[in-house]
């Protein structure tokens, strides 16, 4: 089975676009050119009829946990407990729900994934260690200096 990838795509792309602007057009041999890149005749023809499609952007779609994401970021980010564990909590806390958006784990951490939550927790984890080490380092500074003086 031949599988058009982008590359492939796009050299096909340059060949056409090349013989559409040579004078007179030459039209191309979809067959031959397919063959040569390893993709089927109709890639080739769909290239031909349109060689520069337009990218649709596509929507964000909604996801079920969108509801939730406040309360999931606090669990995550802001208390600092495990994915598994917020996940456990989330489904026993909306056990009671007919439409329950907790029923599946590989769900919730791909939801925490796109959204990011873990990087914002381990950011938040650097920030802490790093004014813990400075308020520690002004502790240690404060005492001997007192002592140093007496």
């Amino acid at each position: 089975m031949y599988r058009a990838t982008k590359e492939k795509m796009d050299q096909v792309r340059a060949v056409i676009l090349e013989m559409k602007n040579s004078t007179p057009p030459i039209k191309p041999n979809f067959s031959a050119l397919a063959e040569e890149y390893g993709m089927t005749r109709q890639t080739v023809a769909k290239i031909w009829s349109d060689p520069n499609p337009e990218r649709r952007e596509r929507k964000p779609k909604k996801s079920q946990l969108d509801p939730y994401e406040e309360e999931i970021r606090d669990q995550l980010v802001a208390y600092g407990i495990t994915m598994a564990s917020s996940f456990r909590y989330f489904q026993n806390k909306y056990a009671d729900l007919e439409d329950n958006p907790f029923n599946c784990y590989n769900s919730f951490k791909s939801y925490v994934t796109r959204k990011q939550f873990r990087e914002e927790r381990a950011q938040r984890l650097k920030e802490q260690k790093q004014g813990h080490v400075t308020k520690t380092d002004e502790k240690d500074a404060g005492p001997d200096s007192e002592k140093e003086s007496e």
